[in-house]
């Protein structure tokens, strides 16, 4: 499995160091975060009907380490990596090891989740938590300790997100 990582991983910083240029919506991510207030992002997702939490992500990516490109795509980069190992935790679940591998060797080199983790914009967040959430609905199902509060927090993001 860590080879596996391993291998998103690099395909994902390959992508990351590319040098692609920015595109529309990438554009239109940056300016809807950047340079505003925490209420004046949370006003204007409410007024044209966009969830929040990446565009504060992005706001506070950028106070703490500054307006750069791989700053801002390093915000998909993470989630990106981090869905490999919740969708392997995930087939594990319902399938067992084996499949399990071959699950998380998909997502590694699935050309749609690279794409997804090398933009600025917050599909790849969106894969993980939802993921996510089907992990903790799993977990919840088997009746595990703790579970109901991360699996509230899961599946309330993907709202706040998306």
């Amino acid at each position: 499995m860590i080879l596996t990582l391993l291998l998103g991983a690099a395909l994902r910083a390959a992508m990351l160091l590319s040098g692609k240029s920015l595109w529309g919506d990438e554009i239109y991510s940056l300016d809807f975060s950047l340079g505003r207030s925490a209420a004046e992002i949370l006003q204007f997702c409410i007024k044209t009907n966009h969830p929040p939490l990446y565009y504060f992500f992005l706001n506070g990516a950028a106070r703490l380490f500054g307006e750069h490109e791989t700053v801002f795509r390093s915000l998909s980069f993470v989630p990106g990596v981090l869905a490999v190992w919740v969708i392997y935790r995930v087939a594990r679940q319902l399938a067992g090891r084996r499949a399990a591998i071959g699950a998380a060797w998909f997502a590694a080199i699935s050309p749609y989740l690279l794409q997804m983790s090398n933009e600025i914009r917050a599909y790849s967040l969106v894969a993980m938590l939802s993921s996510l959430t089907v992990y903790f609905f799993l977990k919840a199902e088997r009746k595990d300790k703790y579970i109901p509060a991360y699996m509230f927090l899961c599946v309330t993001l993907p709202f706040v997100e998306h």
